[in-house]
């Protein structure tokens, strides 16, 4: 049976092929090249019938590729239902989470992670806290479009500090 195949469907979230696959003996937690699960791919893509599939079926829910887990993907992919439905069984902090989604300029995500509490002072050495990242996002431009003003303003008003001096950054 091709991982490639379960890879491919979970991306493009047919639980139904995904259900027929993983019946037919489709290994759960086989990657793509890099170990990208199935779960990681379906979360970042937002399909919440197929994360269930795949949680239902064993899926590693902490499994860490790159940096990333099937929680963090979800709410960099602004995938709000999915990530609170993947938050309860995951062992994950919810600061690297916030980091990351701030980063990509995901405001409905950010709000909710706020909402539960996420971790607001903690910082990386060097890099800076979650305001930092959503600094760090809006100067290097890689999400264009994304509403980095109002992440900014609002991880301000939550209390989350600033490690880094952004006052030379255009308003």
């Amino acid at each position: 049976m091709s991982s490639a195949t379960l890879y491919a469907a979970a991306r493009s979230g047919h639980a139904d092929v995904v259900r027929v696959l993983l019946e037919a003996g489709a290994e759960v937690e086989r990657g793509d090249y890099d170990g990208t699960t199935p779960l990681m791919v379906a979360a970042e893509s937002g399909s919440m019938e197929t994360v269930e599939v795949l949680v239902g079926a064993g899926a590693d829910v902490n499994r860490w590729i790159g940096g990333g887990n099937p929680l963090s993907n979800a709410a960099l992919g602004g995938h709000r239902a999915v990530y609170e439905f993947l938050a309860p069984l995951t062992d994950d902090d919810s600061f690297s989470v916030l980091m990351r989604t701030a980063y990509h300029g995901h405001l409905d995500c950010v709000r909710y992670l706020l909402e539960i509490g996420a971790v607001r002072d903690k910082s990386i050495f060097l890099m800076g806290t979650a305001l930092d990242y959503a600094h760090r996002g809006k100067r290097e431009g890689h999400y264009r479009g994304q509403p980095y003003d109002e992440v900014i303003r609002v991880l301000e008003e939550a209390g989350v500090p600033a490690q880094l001096d952004w006052s030379d950054e255009p308003g």
